[in-house]
């Protein structure tokens, strides 16, 4: 059984990358002569700042690869652009068990590419690796700045704001310059302090503050590359569809009377799926999870000792219901704005309603043996965001683990519709 799930994961998992080539689209690069070269370049939407990319001259041309030491700036047209500045960085970290004792930023310079996320009297950029995120900033062509903000423990004899002493190592502050900052090199009638300590250091908010900003200066200047950023990253969608289920039970002591190969049945299954689509590389992953409904009942006439004095008819029977919670990774593959193909894989946990598994007079499953597990693998179609058709197959689970002597095979093929009843 393991065995078959790692093979069915591979061809999963083949299969989507095989479906994975982002395309080339148009855009530019100027190298360290400051030449201009019109380009195709391999759009992956970079969740973190890229070191090197590849482009090709034309569409029949080999590709090639530049990287950070020969290229100042590089872009994709109607989507973004990265520049390359020498600027001091601080990558201390957030992460709780590396948080340092230091209050101030600790600076070393470096090279990088940083994305462009507001082009204006005031600049904006970000750089992005992993869970790091630092702001930089600059205004009227001025040095590129960090904006501050710093997670930091507290020292020993410090007060929390209730005025107790903290714990040295668990209690933790913020530095947050990045806000005076802010009030000290942006300057403007229609921002006030009160609007500075609103900010919080996160992309959407420092992007709206520089849009204000600009827009008080010079408003027909302004580029604000995060307006073509894709919208709709969450949603809730209604999943309701149709199960065609088989269910088969082999005693392994040789009790072959307990053997029964039940009929496909179709039956109504309903779900409700929650999905967020990552925000990067062109919005081609999500994860989502989905309660769901799903029920299985049949019964089989089995002829037990046939043709001798011991012939007894036997009714064998599979009540079964159950609330599958599948939790998996999605790819999509877009044909155009509107419509796109995806492809799935998850991990679904099984929680019984109700399992009545009768054999031979006796009954092997009961109501309240625990969850069971199993792989599912879907390939589907949305429109419009909104529309969807998926069909969906289910690897085998047992219903009958708590028994070492039944070996007991349940498996479901799934035709979903889906329908989204809220986008953000």
């Amino acid at each position: 059984m393991k065995k078959k799930i790692i093979i069915l994961l591979l061809v999963a998992v083949s299969t989507i990358s095989s479906f994975s080539q982002v395309k080339f689209e148009k855009g530019y690069f100027i190298d360290d002569s400051d030449k201009k070269n019109e380009v195709l370049i391999k759009n992956i939407d970079w969740k973190s700042n890229p070191t090197e990319f590849e482009y090709k001259i034309s569409e029949t041309a080999p590709i090639q690869t530049i990287t950070i030491k020969d290229v100042k700036e590089f872009g994709v047209y109607n989507f973004s652009k990265y520049k390359r500045f020498t600027v001091d960085i601080d990558r201390s970290s957030e992460r709780n068990d590396k948080i340092s004792f230091e209050r101030n930023p600790v600076f070393k310079e470096e090279t990088l590419l940083l994305k462009e996320l507001v082009d204006g009297d005031a600049d904006l950029y970000l750089y992005s690796l992993g869970d790091l995120r630092r702001y930089f900033y600059s205004v009227n062509g001025s040095k590129l700045k960090q904006l501050v903000h710093k997670t930091y423990f507290l020292p020993k004899g410090a007060k929390d704001r209730l005025g107790d002493e903290v714990e040295v190592g668990v209690d933790t502050g913020v530095n947050e310059s990045y806000k005076q900052q802010l009030v000290n090199d942006l300057p403007c009638n229609s921002l006030s302090l009160k609007d500075a300590k609103k900010v919080e250091h996160k992309r959407r908010s420092l992007v709206n503050y520089f849009i204000k900003y600009n827009q008080c200066k010079n408003p027909s200047e302004v580029k604000n590359w995060d307006e073509g950023r894709a919208k709709n990253l969450f949603s809730i969608n209604i999943r309701p569809g149709f199960n065609m289920s088989k269910h088969s039970v082999t005693d392994t002591n040789t009790n072959s009377y307990r053997n029964a190969d039940f009929d496909s049945e179709f039956s109504f299954r309903f779900g409700v799926e929650a999905e967020y689509v990552f925000p990067f590389n062109r919005n081609k992953w999500a994860i989502f999870i989905e309660p769901t409904y799903q029920y299985y009942n049949t019964e089989k006439k089995v002829t037990v000792n046939p043709n001798t004095f011991f012939e007894r008819k036997n009714t064998y029977i599979t009540d079964y219901k159950s609330i599958d919670v599948p939790v998996g990774i999605r790819y999509y593959s877009f044909f155009n704005d509107e419509s796109k193909m995806f492809f799935n894989v998850a991990y679904v946990v099984n929680f019984d309603l109700k399992k009545s598994i009768i054999l031979d007079e006796r009954e092997f499953a009961i109501d309240g043996q625990g969850a069971n597990y199993n792989f599912a693998f879907g390939v589907g179609y949305t429109y419009k965001n909104k529309f969807s058709i998926e069909l969906r197959q289910g690897v085998s689970r047992d219903l009958l683990n708590a028994y070492t002597s039944v070996d007991s095979k349940y498996t479901t093929t799934s035709l979903i519709l889906g329908y989204s009843i809220f986008n953000k």
